[in-house]
């Protein structure tokens, strides 16, 4: 047998193993809960972007509304006006 099979592991390599094989689980588990979190995270994000592009939905909506009664609006007010300054002659640009 040779003199360095019986010489004991080096201060490193003994630090290694007893306290890295230890450490596994711990890392594991926090990179899980650390996963875990930042996917709730992106959750909560997508769903927040949701309620406001809802939000902005409803409200172009409701302009687009608003925009048709107004010109359905101003469009049977010049109907009108139309029909009563008229003198009954029919266009003739159409030929049909």
């Amino acid at each position: 047998m040779s003199s360095s099979a019986r010489q004991p592991p080096s201060r490193h390599a003994q630090f290694y193993t007893e306290f890295a094989a230890g450490m596994i689980p711990v890392a594991l588990l926090g990179s899980a809960v650390y996963m875990g979190l930042r996917t709730w995270q992106q959750h909560l994000a997508h769903e927040r972007f949701l309620e406001e592009a809802q939000a902005h939905v409803q409200e172009l909506e409701a302009e687009v509304t608003a925009l048709r009664q107004q010109l359905q609006s101003s469009t049977g007010e010049q109907g009108s006006a139309q029909s009563v300054g008229s003198t009954g002659k029919k266009s003739t640009w159409w030929p049909w």
